[in-house]
């Protein structure tokens, strides 16, 4: 987390109740709590999803939830929402790097159970 943010932390083990992120519609069950959090947050918000306690993820997961992050940025107004994506169960490859590209994001890898998400 930066300091010069407002921080956001959103467990998804804690809001899906899953180990293993597999689906669109779990990845859209993220939206209301993004959508939320950048309602009642000021410019330069950092959302933090916690993938703690998650074993698995797959590439439709990522890409859904990347999908819900560009309809939400869209909407930012020019906020600057930064997007964490924190303690993965998996490095970041090149299918994950491809499906960010298609959204037009860029997904850096910060070590290797962070991903920071961006606008190209």
């Amino acid at each position: 987390m930066r300091s010069d943010v407002n921080a956001v932390s959103i467990g998804l083990f804690e809001l899906l109740g899953r180990r293993v992120l597999v689906t669109r519609e779990s990845a859209r069950k993220v939206q209301h709590v993004l959508d939320r959090a950048l309602e009642t947050s000021a410019a330069g918000v950092e959302i933090d999803l916690d993938f703690s306690n998650i074993e698995a993820i797959t590439p439709s997961f990522i890409d859904e939830a990347l999908h819900v992050v560009t309809e939400i940025t869209a909407r930012d107004e020019g906020k600057g929402m930064r997007l964490v994506f924190m303690n993965l169960p998996t490095r970041l490859s090149e299918k994950f790097v491809a499906v960010a590209r298609a959204h037009d994001l860029v997904v850096t890898e910060e070590d290797d159970k962070t991903w920071i998400i961006t606008r190209n």
